[in-house]
């Protein structure tokens, strides 16, 4: 299921937002929670279940962030997803 719902999230970065993914407005990193280079964002986040950040990095790290956590229905549904997935980006964009 976690597979699924990034394959759907980055899909939707690569074809909506991939010029503030390349000008390092937006991140994309996939965090493993049993990985040594997930540690610092899982310390931070202690993730207990899927999850998904979206933050501005200052200096290197987070400075603004806000945690999405999709219901399993969505995951479930692509283009719901999908949907929801957009609107949130845009909601923390516009409000940063």
């Amino acid at each position: 299921m976690k597979q699924k719902s990034s394959l759907f999230a980055k899909e939707l970065l690569d074809e909506k937002f991939s010029e503030p993914l390349k000008n390092g407005q937006i991140d994309w990193q996939v965090v493993i929670l049993d990985s040594p280079e997930s540690s610092p964002l899982v310390d931070q986040f202690h993730p207990q279940s899927e999850q998904f950040v979206i933050g501005l990095r200052g200096d290197g790290v987070l400075t603004q962030w806000k945690i999405l956590q999709p219901s399993l229905d969505l995951i479930e549904h692509k283009m719901d997803f999908q949907k929801w997935l957009k609107a949130e980006i845009k909601s923390f964009l516009n409000t940063v």
